[in-house]
């Protein structure tokens, strides 16, 4: 008689490891492209909104470059007639729209950090050339050849700057005595009273200033 054991071997239920189904992996690749069509968007606006933002902030800095020189200038403005070397005379100050200088006039206080045997006179022109505004200075205040002027391009998308003068002898501002050339006639070798800047831009907006001015003796 056989007494051999037989071991019997315990069945043992296998699991079966499934992996993504087709189904699930379109609709993951779904999620991960509209997450990256709106991440995108989101750092495309914040860029365009950094570049509109840089574009004011350099605009408002050219601006305020603008009214300080055009404030320093006419604050250091001299109503004495400056001869050329041909005999000609200039006016302290000249505003005329239909000039190429719109505005021009002698002033005093011009920097010399170089300690150079000149004088502290000097003389600036303002003018608009493809709707930028450039401050022309000369050492010389009696020769204003253009090739010895320093160009300053100040402003750019302007449209038009236009100057009225206040009459001396006008009781008030309010009374709206303003010319817009000088000098007036019975006038020269004067100074206006105040200078009222209107600064008219191409995108519509329009800046003013009044600027009052010392008997610039």
């Amino acid at each position: 008689m056989f007494k051999g054991r037989c071991h019997f071997q315990p069945y043992k239920s296998r699991q079966i490891s499934k992996g993504f189904t087709l189904i699930e992996v379109l609709v993951a690749v779904a999620v991960i492209a509209v997450i990256s069509v709106v991440s995108l968007q989101s750092i495309d606006s914040a860029s365009r909104a950094s570049d509109v933002t840089q574009r004011k902030f350099k605009q408002i800095q050219r601006m305020d470059r603008f009214w300080n020189f055009i404030a320093m200038d006419l604050r250091n403005a001299l109503k004495y007639s400056i001869a050329t070397p041909f005999g000609e005379a200039f006016e302290p100050m000249l505003i005329d729209p239909t000039e190429e200088y719109f505005l021009s006039h002698l002033r005093a206080g011009i920097a010399n950090p170089l300690l150079m045997p000149r004088s502290e006179l000097g003389r600036v022109g303002y003018r608009i050339d493809d709707n930028i505004v450039w401050r022309d200075s000369w050492s010389d205040p009696a020769n204003n050849d253009d090739n010895l002027a320093y160009k300053q391009k100040l402003l750019d998308g302007v449209e038009e700057v236009v100057l009225t003068a206040l009459q001396p002898g006008a009781p008030s501002a309010e009374e709206r005595n303003w010319s817009d050339r000088w000098p007036v006639p019975g006038q020269q070798n004067v100074l206006p009273l105040a200078v009222n800047v209107n600064l008219i831009l191409e995108d519509g907006r329009e800046i003013s200033r009044i600027f009052m001015l010392s008997s610039g003796d």
